[in-house]
């Protein structure tokens, strides 16, 4: 963006000035000689080097008239690049104290991924891992795909066996697995050519990475590259433009580079883990002082000891013993031996989960502190645990801008289902998730079966008895009910192909398969929807593999599954408990259907006279308030108008009763997801596979799977206990963190007393002090104080804030632009129309419309206004006229003044930092003479709403009843003459948009509907492990 510029915010990009500078000389020369009122001179992306450029060709010319002043020495004081005053960078904080230890050797780092030799690592234990047959692989096969991950960044199984020329047998992968190749590798190899970066020793290959890793200066980088490496223009280029990952493995580069020699070797990983901690354990003199015969000898009987599995001593164990007998190690050097259980335990398994190490990702790091908490108030109840079960959100890992993707394709997925409902009802056939799974699937095959070719009809499509949706991979074996794991098939066709994948059936015929491998291409990937294009290959992929599946291998795969998140959970879970698994849920739903368990959260309502079919409801506590059947053209305003009644719901009705989908609206969902999978057993998903087996139409599963409950009486216990759940929100008080940071000098350099760097104490604010906007202040001819700030004019979108504008002839221009437009001006509210003050073209380009003439009578474009606010309470932020908006509230006193009359004081984290700056409690018990408080509230916190005193006692220990009338504070505002407080219920998991229509507010203390008297909030505090706790101040 910086190069190309942003054309919507007139936003000039880097090319553009540089080409213009070519004709200028320097940056100042060509912005001087532009005409401001038709080129924008501010607005616009720069570099460093214009300025350094500008600097010395303005001291070379004035050097040679004051030759004894601008010397050499000066000039690099104030005009060097990297360390002059004008130029010089505060490097920033290093985070390296933020990277943990290694596993197997705790005084190292963990080292970055993107270094060779981890590369390596990664690449040997993937490739020694490789079965075919449920044979390994040999050395010349494993060298021969080395060439494959050397080459790329990531690829498909499916080239490994084409390198091997594999064409039959049984892979232990499935050929669409992604796997991970050698980045650096392949990119270094590229920009310095293969049979160079193939010459260069491990060495040498370590300082090139280590130079492209940490340099920060692109210009230095570049000018190093050119006379070190003699790479050319085009090859720096490319060097400039490589990504390394930023991510750390468990395990630093000194343990790392003891095992890869036993993986290169072809050593599993568990068997060159026990052999790299030979070196670590003799010490590298005595190790390096062996022979090879001596090192292969102790090599060979470490080796052996580990194969030794018959009794239950651990093999660690048995090779400490080995060593201490026939080589005299003592405790000390054992210790350093490593094993691939210290991955889960160092020192044996921890009473309670220590801190989480850092791993570099805040949303995972924060989930890993929220588990410990939890897992250690169980522990403190209920003692060590035998089993732990986990199921993780798969996109906890993902960033913002993924999580962002994902929630645009839900809208568009959602977009495409109202469609298909929309052609359902031309047709007047049920929206059931069926018919319309068989619509993208009749649309993604443009209207044929893909197995047989022949061309299907619309109304055909709902008739099961001719046309069925298939599993590619037999849903009996894969368990996999995935979109991308269906197609369409003519019933017949279905009946005869069975549990069988399409190469199974059709393979035995070289001319039929490939004739059905010829169609399925043509249909879905080739005529396919171009924008789903990698997604319809992906299905073709899986639709031709020629990997037998294997119903073992998939169910272990639910159990263990091994993402980043689950796989960072586990490891730490581990330090308390041997037995963790990690699954999917991907057959959660089916048994969580089975045992009723979809009804806890869901009440079922009767109604009376309607049709069968989709609908949407405005419910409350008792019944429904209002219903309205599911109609394609009034969605969103149906929607809206039921959000003002009441809770919004959408399901099904059949026989008179309404059926609401899964309720994902109440935190309480994920209680009954986590029941479902603490019972889930390796022997149920067996029996789910042997059931659909027989059954080729998966929608009768649900219907005929037989499980039993867990316990008699299974359900009304799950029930009480989801029911009896409270919901325990974060809340975050605190408002100084205290911080120690590394000093530099003025070259930037980290200062140092006798060898010990030097740190700085302080503190850090949890939170914006103050809203991002600087005003500045303006007093009138009354003495009232106001505050001006500039604003683009795009973000003028009402007459209120026309209102606001300073400058009147501005108001004047605005105001008969909008008149030309047939706006009614003279309204005292109206919204702006779209586009009034700027016309955009094809590529976004906006052109300004209205204009202020200057003193030469030119017509300056207005970009730019300035508005008039008044701010109660704001604060100066510097010296010189720059003020901000403190609003940014951290909580709300509520008291009795001397009188008993009711007050509040709203606290700013502006006040409430200063507090606690000057050594005073963060809570001021005493905000005036005399008073009495009441009680404080900030976001987060709990308080019962509604209820008397007499209520509360007499209930204090009906969980499910007080739950009922639990909010947690949502937000807070106020301002010099008014205060909110808003409370949202404790089990509301719904985004402020949908919520708010169930919000209670207290806006004042009388014993109205939002008075304090008539809510009476009373504070009490829900524990990590969901119990009561009556905290009132």
């Amino acid at each position: 963006k910086i190069y190309e510029g942003k054309p919507k915010e007139l936003k000039i990009g880097i090319k553009e000035t540089q080409e213009r500078i070519k004709n200028f000389g320097t940056l100042g020369n060509y912005l001087y000689n532009e005409n401001p009122h038709k080129t924008r001179l501010r607005n616009r992306y720069t570099t460093r080097k214009m300025y350094i450029d500008e600097f010395n060709i303005i001291w070379e010319n004035q050097r040679k008239y004051y030759p004894d002043i601008l010397t050499e020495n000066l000039k690099s004081k104030i005009g060097d690049s990297q360390k002059g005053i004008l130029f010089f960078q505060r490097p920033l904080r290093s985070q390296k104290h933020l990277i943990g230890k290694c596993t197997f050797e705790p005084k190292k780092s963990k080292c970055s991924t993107s270094t060779i030799e981890f590369e390596k690592f990664r690449m040997y234990q993937f490739i020694n891992g490789i079965e075919c047959n449920g044979k390994k692989l040999n050395t010349e096969q494993r060298k021969l795909i080395t060439e494959i991950f050397n080459s790329k960044s990531k690829f498909k199984f499916r080239e490994i066996k084409k390198k091997l020329k594999f064409t039959e047998g049984r892979f232990n992968y499935n050929d669409d697995d992604n796997i991970i190749g050698n980045n650096t590798i392949s990119n270094f190899s590229k920009i310095f050519g293969k049979e160079k970066w193939n010459k260069l020793n491990s060495q040498e290959q370590f300082d090139i990475w280590f130079i492209k890793n940490n340099a920060e200066d692109k210009e230095w980088l570049t000018n190093y590259a050119k006379t070190k490496w003699d790479l050319a223009e085009d090859k720096i280029e490319k060097l400039l433009k490589i990504n390394l990952s930023k991510n750390y493995s468990n395990l630093s580069l000194k343990a790392i580079n003891n095992i890869l020699p036993y993986l290169e070797k072809g050593f599993i990983y568990s068997d060159a883990v026990l052999l790299g901690g030979l070196k670590s354990a003799f010490g590298s003199d005595r190790w390096n002082s062996f022979s090879s015969e001596d090192k292969k000898n102790i090599e060979y009987k470490v080796f052996k000891v580990g194969e030794e599995r018959e009794d239950k001593v651990p093999i660690i164990e048995k090779v400490k013993e080995l060593l201490k007998s026939q080589f005299n190690l003592d405790e000390k050097q054992l210790d350093k031996l490593y094993h691939h259980s210290f991955l889960s335990k160092i020192n044996g398994l921890k009473e309670k989960l220590p801190e989480p190490e850092n791993i570099r990702n805040p949303i995972v790091q924060q989930a890993l502190y929220e588990l410990r908490k939890l897992v250690n108030a169980i522990i403190d109840v209920h003692g060590k645990t035998d089993k732990i079960k986990v199921e993780l959100a798969r996109d906890l890992k993902s960033s913002k801008d993924k999580r962002y993707e994902v929630r645009q394709e839900n809208r568009k997925n959602e977009n495409r289902n109202d469609e298909i409902k929309k052609r359902l009802d031309e047709f007047s056939i049920e929206h059931s998730r069926t018919n319309i799974q068989k619509v993208i699937l009749w649309d993604e095959s443009q209207n044929y079966c893909p197995y047989t070719g022949q061309k299907i009809g619309f109304e055909e499509l709902f008739n099961d008895g001719y046309v069925q949706i298939e599993h590619i991979i037999p849903y009996s074996i894969s368990l996999n009910d995935s979109m991308q794991n269906k197609t369409l098939c003519l019933a017949d066709e279905n009946k005869r192909k069975g549990n069988k994948t399409p190469y199974q059936f059709y393979g035995h015929d070289e001319n039929k398969w490939s004739e059905v491998k010829n169609m399925v291409y043509e249909l879905i990937v080739k005529k396919g929807n171009s924008q789903l294009y990698k997604k319809n290959y992906r299905k073709y992929q899986r639709f031709i593999s020629k990997q037998l599946p294997d119903a073992d291998e998939f169910i272990q795969r639910q159990l263990n599954d091994t993402r980043y998140i689950s796989k960072s959970a586990k490891e730490y879970l581990k330090n308390i408990c041997d037995d963790v698994d990690v699954t999917q849920g991907t057959v959660t739903s089916l048994l969580r259907h089975h045992w009723g368990l979809d009804n806890i959260l869901n009440d079922v309502y009767i109604t009376n006279g309607l049709t069968d079919g989709d609908y949407y409801a405005a419910v409350n506590d008792e019944d429904i308030i209002e219903i309205l059947k599911w109609n394609a053209e009034n969605k969103e305003k149906d929607l809206d108008h039921l959000k003002k009644l009441g809770k919004v719901v959408q399901g099904k009705i059949k026989d008179g009763k309404l059926y609401p989908y899964k309720n994902r609206d109440d935190h309480r969902h994920h209680a009954v997801d986590a029941v479902t999978v603490a019972l889930t057993k390796k022997s149920y998903l067996q029996q789910i596979s042997r059931m659909s087996a027989r059954n080729s139409n998966y929608e009768n599963i649900k219907t005929k799977i037989r499980i039993d409950k867990p316990w008699e009486g299974f359900w009304q216990d799950a029930d009480n206990s989801i029911k009896s759940i409270l919901v325990s929100h974060k809340i975050n008080n605190k408002v100084l963190t205290p911080v120690n940071k590394r000093l530099y000098d003025a070259k930037g350099k980290v200062r140092k007393i006798n060898g010990k760097v030097i740190y700085g104490k302080g503190d850090a604010v949890r939170g914006a002090l103050h809203k991002e906007t600087v005003y500045g202040k303006h007093v009138d001819a009354n003495g009232e104080e106001f505050y001006h700030v500039r604003k683009p004019l795009e973000s003028i979108t009402t007459k209120t804030l026309i209102d606001k504008i300073v400058d009147e002839n501005v108001r004047k221009i605005m105001l008969q632009k909008l008149k030309n437009d047939g706006v009614d001006v003279n309204k005292n509210k109206f919204n702006i129309p779209n586009n009034s003050f700027f016309k955009y073209d094809d590529k976004n380009n906006k052109t300004p419309l209205i204009f202020l003439p200057n003193k030469k009578g030119e017509h300056v474009p207005i970009r730019k206004v300035r508005i008039k606010e008044k701010i109660g309470n704001a604060e100066k932020l510097k010296e010189i006229n720059q003020y901000v908006n403190p609003r940014n509230n951290h909580h709300i006193i509520i008291y009795k003044d001397s009188k008993g009359n009711y007050k509040e004081k709203v606290v700013t984290l502006w006040e409430a930092v200063e507090r606690i700056r000057q050594g005073l409690t963060l809570i001021n018990k005493n905000p005036e003479p005399d008073c009495e408080f009441i009680t404080s509230l900030t976001q987060n916190e709990m308080f019962l709403l509604g209820l008397t005193e007499e209520e509360i006692k007499d209930n204090k220990n009906n969980v499910t009843f007080l739950s009922q009338y639990l909010h947690k504070v949502q937000k807070i505002a106020g301002g010099d003459y008014f205060f909110e407080i808003c409370f949202k219920k404790h089990l509301d998991s719904r985004m402020d948009k949908e919520a708010k229509v169930d919000y209670k507010y207290v806006k004042g203390f009388g014993d109205g509907k939002t008075g304090w008297v008539k809510l009476n909030p009373v504070k009490v505090k829900v524990n990590i492990s969901g119990k009561f706790i009556f905290n009132n101040d």
